[in-house]
């Protein structure tokens, strides 16, 4: 009958809304769980900690340039922000591991 027919779709419906319901948690799980390895990984290492407070700092100078604070652009800012001599080691042990960070 019609009624059986509509009992039938709507407990499909429900079985599918769950299903999709617990495969959206497994994922929030489990990119929760990469967050977390590559923020512990990070902090292993402080010439990576360095580069990850750099690239949160340049985010906002990726968007636009401006004059900041007496800097001359984006490029200052690492000497600004952790003093000449870590902004060069940084600079120079870090950045060819730069793009295994990301």
């Amino acid at each position: 009958s019609a009624a059986d027919a509509l009992l039938v779709k709507a407990r499909a419906e429900a079985e599918a809304t769950k299903i999709r319901a617990k495969a959206d948690a497994e994922a929030e799980k489990t990119r929760a769980e990469g967050a977390k390895e590559a923020g512990l990984l990070i902090g292993e290492s402080d010439v990576a900690t360095s580069l990850a407070k750099l690239r949160i700092t340049y985010e906002p100078f990726n968007k636009s340039n401006h004059f900041f604070f007496g800097l001359e652009g984006p490029g200052d800012l690492p000497k600004a922000i952790l003093g000449k001599q870590l902004a060069q080691e940084a600079g120079a042990a870090g950045m060819a591991g730069a793009s295994s960070l990301r």
